[in-house]
């Protein structure tokens, strides 16, 4: 059951933020570091490249985990890994073959476990986790970021495939959807996107991804 906050106890409420930098303040000003989050899209358009870039990013930050549930840890996972830059020593990212639910839960009870934990992707997770669960999920691990990879539907075009895939939508923070290796951040009043890769990305869109590099320095 909810709890019922007076407003003394909503602003009372200590948030906690990512220092979102670059690029990645496309995601949004003041974006919480718990929750759910959705990554969806086609086959062949770069959804888990922009997750394992996004992954490697998070890292510099929070350590993190990467359930490669549906590729495992295959050739095609290493080459991916090495083009969006994720360095060998890299000690705060972590990559694990599929892993059953309740083991994930026993992992993250540990105290030294992941803050960020990518799951890719929902289908391969369809038998065990219905939307009562991820709610759970949620419940039971309050101050850890879980992100969901799922495949777009072939039937119903820009939406998730599956129920499970749906309810995540529905309840993600944030929504990334990948077309034509660009990430297209759903749910802000203004556009905003960020490339997967970003002369791929202008081939596949043209004028109409809008965007120009981003100067870090």
């Amino acid at each position: 059951m909810a709890r019922v906050l007076t407003i003394r106890n909503l602003y009372d409420k200590v948030y906690s933020y990512l220092p979102l930098s670059g690029e990645w303040t496309a995601i949004g000003a003041e974006t919480e570091d718990s929750g759910l989050w959705l990554i969806y899209g086609k086959e062949k358009n770069g959804k888990t490249t922009f997750a394992l870039k996004l992954a490697n990013y998070l890292s510099t930050m929070r350590k993190v985990l990467y359930v490669s549930a549906e590729e495992n840890t295959d050739a095609n996972i290493a080459r991916t890994c090495q083009r969006v830059g994720i360095s060998a020593e890299n000690k705060t990212l972590h990559i694990i073959e599929y892993i059953p639910m309740e083991e994930l839960k026993e992992k993250l009870k540990k105290r030294k476990s992941a803050q960020v934990v990518f799951l890719d992707n929902t289908t391969e997770y369809r038998s065990e986790m219905k939307n009562s669960d991820v709610s759970a999920l949620l419940k039971q691990f309050p101050g850890k970021l879980f992100i969901f990879l799922a495949h777009e539907s072939d039937k119903d075009k820009g939406e998730p495939d599956i129920a499970l895939a749906k309810f995540c939508k529905k309840k993600a923070k944030r929504v990334f959807h990948v077309v034509g290796l660009t990430a297209w951040v759903l749910g802000r009043t203004e556009t905003a996107v960020i490339p997967v890769d970003m002369e791929k990305a202008a081939l596949c869109h043209g004028d109409h991804l809008g965007i120009q590099p981003v100067d870090d320095q």
